[in-house]
Formats: C-alpha cells, structure tokens, sequence
C-alpha cells in the first residue's frame, strides 16, 4: 500500500506499524470483525519521521477508542510521548505492549493506564516477574523457530506456577481483552 505497511494476521488485528508509514488517512476497515488495533506506535530509533508517526499513532488510538477495541503497542524509546497521547486522547482502552523487553520499573509505571504486557522469547525476566499474571500475554514474534510451549514451559517454571493455571490465566486474560 504506497509504503504503507498494514499488518494483518489470524487474530484479525490491524494497524500502522510506524517502521514504514505514509500520511495516506486512516486505513479502511477490513470486512472481517477486528479483535484489536495494531501493531502501531512509536519508535525513535527507526528512520519514518517522528511528526508522522505521532500523527499516525494519534489516529490509531482513536480509531481504537472509536471502535473500542484494545490496542497493541509498538514503543522504542518513546513511552513519555505515547503516555503523553494516552492522557491527551483520554483513551480508555487497553494497550498491550508488544514484545516488551523493558524493566519492572516500566511495569509498575504503565499498570495504573491500562496497559498489558506481552513477553517473547527476549525478555528480562525482573520484568516478567514484576507483571501480574492477569496482566501477563505470551507470543512468539521475536522466535518464531520455537513453539510458544516452550515459552509458557519457562514462564510456569519462572513463576512458579502450573502450565495449566498459567494456560488458564491466558485464556482469561485473552477473554478479557478480546471476548
């Protein structure tokens, strides 16, 4: 789309990625029902303009807020400014921040506006211990050359947990966000 990238999957999200946007508008709505907006946000260190992201990103969140659907985030270096935008927008809407790799710090900051947290392979595991299970999701961006199994194995083993509580705290958080 013009260099625009749109990002559609089998969980039937889209969004604006900010490594590759045009000001082309918001994007039209797939025939499909949506179960969240994204991957979109921000990302200081990638080479779109920073202005056009931020305008782009503003669009996502209200289409977000719109069509009330949660939002997966895309922050590199950026989270004043996307919190920033959260307050302005006065979005209610949960952010999930994709692939997180920051601390606990962060964490605690960020669970007060809604926000959840979806862990990869690469994370740092303070932080995975320091979010709360019904704020925690699992995914396989970063890897996609090992099973998720693996990653909810670890993550059972870290938090001391059983893998069928931890795969039933999934399935409820996902309900939650998506149900």
């Amino acid at each position: 789309m013009n260099g625009e990238r749109v990002v559609q999957d089998g969980t039937d999200t889209r969004g604006r990625h900010p490594w590759q946007l045009l000001p082309l508008g918001p994007w039209p709505l797939p025939p499909t029902p949506l179960l969240a907006i994204g991957e979109s946000g921000l990302d200081r260190l990638c080479q779109t303009p920073y202005d056009l992201q931020l305008q782009v990103f503003r669009e996502e969140v209200l289409l977000s807020e719109q069509l009330q659907l949660p939002l997966f985030l895309h922050c590199v270096h950026a989270i004043d400014d996307a919190l920033r935008i959260r307050r302005e927008l006065r979005a209610r809407q949960p952010w999930i921040w994709h692939g997180y790799r920051g601390g606990a710090q962060i964490i605690e900051q960020l669970l007060p506006h809604g926000f959840y947290f979806s862990f990869g392979y690469r994370f740092n595991s303070e932080a995975l211990m320091a979010c709360p299970l019904d704020r925690l999701l699992l995914e396989t961006d970063d890897d996609t050359h090992h099973p998720i199994a693996d990653l909810y194995a670890e993550v059972a083993r870290m938090r001391n947990i059983s893998l069928e509580d931890l795969i039933a705290q999934m399935h409820e958080n996902f309900n939650t966000l998506f149900g």
